[in-house]
């Protein structure tokens, strides 16, 4: 069985684009986007769509978290496809998928992937208002500190507090 910890330590060390010193904020708004989701009732499962909606949401939390001047775009095409570099994010290839390396827009994506599948050990910890908050946490202060540059820094109580909450 897998656990908490090793959800921390994916989330806390996903691969993230960087220009200089600052880590790109892409994939931590697409995973709090699907968490607000869940959270709302929008998403019931642990398969991902690409939807209308799910788009409108990316774009509220990167207007939330992401600064006009921070030198980065909303562009949701990029997270979706390059979270498949994390274990616990498997694309859904869609009938007419055609392949490509990079995904800049969302209509190159929606021709290839249906969606995606996030693993169902993180869905119910997402599910779940403890590590919810946990991991909302996490994500914001890892990758949308308020300066843009990434931390290395987890505070020890929150993991804590994440692995008793769903342990």
């Amino acid at each position: 069985m897998t656990t908490p910890k090793y959800y921390i330590d994916l989330l806390s060390h996903m691969s993230v684009n960087k220009n200089k010193s600052k880590t790109a904020p892409h994939k931590a708004v697409l995973l709090l986007t699907i968490i607000d989701m869940i959270e709302d009732g929008e998403i019931s499962s642990p398969y991902i769509q690409i939807t209308d909606s799910l788009i409108e949401n990316f774009r509220r939390v990167w207007n939330t978290y992401v600064p006009s001047h921070s030198g980065y775009e909303p562009r949701i095409a990029y997270p979706f496809f390059h979270l498949s570099s994390s274990p616990f994010w498997e694309l859904v290839k869609a009938p007419s998928y055609q392949g490509q390396t990079e995904y800049s827009t969302i209509k190159a994506l929606e021709r290839d992937y249906s969606g995606a599948i996030i693993d169902v050990g993180l869905f119910r910890m997402i599910k779940d208002p403890i590590s919810r908050k946990e991991i909302r946490t996490l994500l914001k202060s890892i990758y949308l500190d308020e300066t843009g540059t990434s931390s290395s820094l987890i505070g020890i109580t929150t993991i804590i507090a994440l692995i008793c909450a769903v342990a």
